[in-house]
């Protein structure tokens, strides 16, 4: 991806889905056929944040990485990357709060983006991080009393970056500093992804 967000979600057998991963210009989706040539996806992908992205084979995928190690190394650590976020998710979810993890979304999601402005609706957030609608309704409503964030129909706008990253669990810094280790910047790229 150039710009934009995707999100991963796992299925389960009730028909719910729970985001266990998103990616924005620092991966890509399909991370599997890196490992398997005939891996075939276990997660839904999705488009989240509207954005441009380069689409190909997975044959062709396969090849580009056998032939560029530059490539190869840098998918490699996506992956690993993407392992430490779907694991930490998993553990967030099981143990944080939902204004929390709240927070650790809104944060992750601006990072990819590099604007405090999010076009998302608590609908959706509900299907993100795997709670009814009317939780993620009062998380949001709990972190824009303290002057977080501010709430309108389908949009969340972050006022208060630092405030938020308080507010959230450790799970957004375990992530953000995996990924500065895994997946370093480079002098040309952007901050925020």
């Amino acid at each position: 991806m150039e710009s934009g967000i995707a999100s991963l979600s796992a299925d389960t057998l009730d028909e719910g889905q729970v985001e266990v991963g998103l990616t924005g210009r620092e991966g890509f989706v399909g991370a599997s056929v890196v490992l398997n040539p005939n891996a075939f996806a276990v997660h839904r992908a999705f488009v989240q944040v509207s954005g441009s992205a380069y689409r190909m084979s997975a044959v062709a995928f396969r090849a580009s990485i056998q032939q560029s190690d530059r490539l190869r190394d840098h998918c490699l650590r996506y992956v690993e990357l993407l392992m430490v976020q779907t694991s930490q998710a998993a553990a967030c979810n099981a143990r944080h709060n939902l204004p929390e993890r709240l927070a650790r979304w809104l944060l992750m999601t601006r990072d990819r983006v590099d604007t405090d402005d999010l076009p998302v609706t608590q609908e959706f957030l509900s299907i993100m991080l795997g709670v009814r609608r009317a939780g993620v309704s009062l998380a949001a409503n709990a972190l824009q009393a303290v002057g977080l964030i501010r709430q309108s129909r389908g949009r969340i706008t972050i006022i208060d970056n630092a405030g938020l990253k308080a507010a959230s669990c450790d799970c957004y810094r375990i992530i953000q500093q995996s990924r500065d280790r895994i997946l370093p910047l480079a002098p040309e790229q952007p901050r925020g992804y």
